[in-house]
This record gives C-alpha cells, structure tokens and sequence, in this order.
C-alpha cells in the first residue's frame, strides 16, 4: 500500500510534505504548517491505495499520539542502535466521514528511518471492538 500525502489548506492551496514520519512527529507535537497564502493552518490529507479490490481512501488526519517513551535496543549483527516509532493516526475520511485509526511505525537505525510495512488501517469501530475484547479479558485497564 502506498501513501500519498499533501497539505491542503481550505483557501484551495495545497502542497506536498516532507517524509511522512516527520509529518507525523510534528502533528503529534501539535506544530502547525501554514498555508502560505492565507496564513492558516493546512490540513494533511493522506490518500491510502488499498489492495484486494478495497479501493482507495482518501482521509484528513485529524489527530497523532506517539509514545512519550520510545523503545530502542542494539542491533548485535551490526552494533547500530535501533529505535521503534509507532503511531496512533485518527483519521477522518472525506467519501463517508467515518473515522477510522491507521498504525504506521517507523524503525530508526541511528538516524535513518525505515517505514514498518505491517501498519494496519481499520474504522474506528472495529478497532473499539478489538480494545473492547482485550479489555474484558483483562488486559486494558481503567
């Protein structure tokens, strides 16, 4: 699946972003990117190109959440330091207005990020019912 993404703002103006990991760290640090226009602040629209038939799915990110602790370890094969970057998106698509969550997560190797191919995208609803399941079985907590 690949991710296209770009800053639009409401005036009509769009643009493209950096790396989408540093998109990603600079929404959930609340930084806002300016429309150079208007002077307000864009909005990051990611376009997800879904196999399997599913179609694709353009969305507004509306809010990140990244661990406050970041976990890392060595890498004994090659001694680099590893970081793992995860993510929490809440996104919104334009078609329906569902809200849906997307999990992307990087793996920083002393500095250079590689994008986890694994991140799951569902709607908000099926994620709530899989927390939902954990928590009765005792593994989320109040």
């Amino acid at each position: 699946m690949a991710t296209e993404k770009i800053y639009i703002c409401e005036c009509g103006y769009s643009q493209p972003t950096n790396l989408l990991v540093d998109v990603l760290n600079e929404k959930a640090m609340d930084l806002m990117h300016l429309c150079p226009h208007c002077k307000k602040n864009m909005d990051i629209e990611l376009t997800f190109k879904f196999g399997l038939g599913a179609g694709e799915n353009k969305c507004k990110v509306l809010h990140v959440f990244k661990p406050k602790d970041i976990e890392s370890w060595v890498n004994p094969e090659s001694d680099l330091t590893i970081e793992f970057h995860p993510f929490l998106v809440i996104l919104e698509e334009y078609e329906n207005k569902d809200i849906s969550i997307w999990l992307p997560y990087w793996h920083y190797e002393d500095e250079d990020p590689k994008y986890g191919q694994w991140a799951p995208f569902m709607h908000l609803e099926t994620f709530r019912s899989l927390l939902e399941q954990a928590k009765l079985a005792g593994y989320i907590f109040n």
